[in-house]
């Protein structure tokens, strides 16, 4: 063999050898348990990302898997605005109706923001306006079921969706708009926290500590966009009392007990609320807070990426969602604040979570699948051109991940229409 093409074929293997280590090397790291956990060191709140909710919410994750289809965020809802059960409070057939149900305005405003979709944003608007429709003089929802809770769950993400508008790039477009809402939002603040009505309800929340972050968020997040500090301290209460209830091993307990889906719904609560405080004299506690519970809940994922619901004290089928359903693991809820917190952090950890449990409930949802893999094939890449080798070696590497994402995934890009 002419020696001149036997060197060049020993480089080029001598490439495509390291370019396969590398491919394996990061593959191996990004989809195995191996990766180092946050909890093996501690936990510095200097680590905190400056984002804002608007590029929280837009991080690759949230956007792709989580917002990938905006209309579904309201697909649920009547012409007239009411969503979910409350249609049927709104078509006169029951006397029984939710606040609550009316917060999911927030997904579609957001969905909409970040693809661009007005249709989905004039929704979330729609939903808002027909839950402040109901509201009464003293700034109340009554007769809503369980007024407390369920006013504070919709004013929070009305709260979050306003000031997430703020800080998108069309933020100049929703002023009067948001505007609009504010003196409703500080009405039902206000009602919150009066002295018969904040005393009732808290004593009805304590036994879930979950309620703690939501008071808190509704609260602060309504105090910010009305420059109120006394919601501000109201929902600095509600956290100090959140913060004394968890337990050493991460648990926010639910009833005397743990729930792998719940721990999860406060986290998320909690997240929103230090995104927008995190100079106060609590985002130190509340951040490790939160990781401290994410640590908790990673022990409840199975190797095929399920939610174990073992031990529950609520999402185990002793609870009755408000659409007469057994309660169950929110595993939407559960990837969202994995996602979130790892933008957050700039942990990818967290990520690998939320993909893993993707993987396993939304398995039969091409459209998700796919955009996940495209998400993975990016990872990698960016993983690949991060390591000190050759940029020969990068190349292969890279070209050997496209052969593995052409035959080894199920799902593809290329089968999509």
């Amino acid at each position: 063999m002419n020696l001149r093409i036997s060197y060049k074929l020993k480089n080029s293997i001598n490439i495509l050898s390291q370019g396969a280590t590398l491919i394996a090397t990061v593959t191996v790291a990004f989809f195995s348990n191996s990766l180092t956990a946050p909890g093996a060191f501690a936990f510095s709140f200097t680590q905190l990302s400056e984002k804002t909710g608007f590029e929280h919410e837009s991080t690759d994750l949230i956007a792709s898997i989580l917002y990938a289809r905006p209309s579904s965020t309201y697909s649920h809802m009547a012409t007239s605005g009411a969503n979910r059960v409350n249609q049927n409070y709104a078509n006169g057939t029951t006397s029984t109706w939710y606040i609550e149900e009316q917060r999911f305005g927030a997904n579609a405003i957001i969905s909409g923001l970040i693809h661009n979709d007005q249709k989905a944003i004039d929704a979330g608007f729609q939903m808002f306006d027909w839950g402040f429709s109901q509201q009464q003089n003293d700034g109340s929802f009554l007769p809503t079921n369980d007024p407390f809770h369920s006013t504070s769950m919709f004013l929070g993400s009305a709260a979050y969706s306003l000031l997430t508008l703020q800080e998108s790039p069309n933020a100049e477009l929703y002023t009067d708009i948001i505007q609009n809402y504010v003196p409703k939002l500080h009405s039902a603040g206000r009602w919150l926290i009066r002295k018969d009505i904040w005393d009732l309800g808290m004593s009805n929340n304590s036994p879930y500590t979950h309620r703690n972050y939501t008071v808190a968020t509704a609260l602060g997040l309504t105090g910010k966009l009305t420059g109120d500090q006394i919601l501000i301290n109201y929902a600095n209460q509600s956290i100090t009392q959140g913060l004394n209830k968890q337990w050493s091993n991460g648990v926010n307990p639910e009833k005397d007990g743990y729930d792998s889906s719940y721990q999860m719904a406060g986290a998320l609560q909690a997240m929103r609320w230090l995104n927008h405080f995190d100079e106060d004299s609590l985002a130190s506690s509340v951040a490790t807070m939160i990781n401290n519970a994410l640590i908790w809940e990673e022990s409840k994922i199975l190797l095929s990426g399920e939610v174990s619901t073992q031990g529950n004290t609520r999402t185990n089928g002793t609870e009755i969602t408000r659409t007469g359903q057994s309660k169950s693991i929110n595993q939407r809820e559960i990837i969202y604040g994995f996602s979130y917190w790892s933008s957050i952090t700039g942990d990818a950890y967290w990520r690998k979570h939320a993909s893993d449990i993707t993987r396993y409930y939304y398995s039969d949802d091409l459209l998700v699948m796919s955009n996940l893999e495209y998400l993975s094939l990016l990872d990698l890449e960016i993983s690949i051109e991060t390591q000190d080798v050759p940029e020969s070696s990068q190349i292969a590497g890279i070209i050997l991940l496209f052969l593995v994402y052409l035959f080894a995934f199920p799902y593809s890009h290329r089968s999509l229409s």
